[in-house]
């Protein structure tokens, strides 16, 4: 199962409850959940241009539509309230990055 760029759409509860149902999925056919989304740098490390890049997503989906981009801690806090062990964020070429979970 794939998820592109539709959780930063969306607050925190909403999230959880897109990645339960995905979750419920993967349980029963087995395998991955793989999430192509933006995760910000911590603080203080937002020297170069993707990182600015996605400052300004973040931004933008914070005041048009009420959602936004997450930290690394962020996905790990929101993937286990949807019930996966953890997840696994890779860097790519890319403002996005993938974000392997775990069931």
């Amino acid at each position: 199962m794939h998820i592109y760029l539709i959780l930063h759409d969306w607050g925190d509860e909403d999230s959880v409850k897109i990645l339960k149902k995905c979750n419920e999925a993967v349980a029963r056919k087995g395998g991955k959940v793989i999430v192509v989304d933006v995760a910000l740098e911590d603080e203080g490390s937002h020297e170069d241009a993707p990182s600015r890049s996605r400052l300004a997503f973040d931004m933008d989906m914070l005041v048009t539509i009420g959602g936004k981009e997450r930290t690394k801690e962020d996905w790990e806090k929101l993937v286990k309230l949807a019930g996966f062990k953890g997840c696994k964020i890779r860097r790519i070429g890319a403002i996005q990055s993938v974000i392997e979970l775990t069931p």
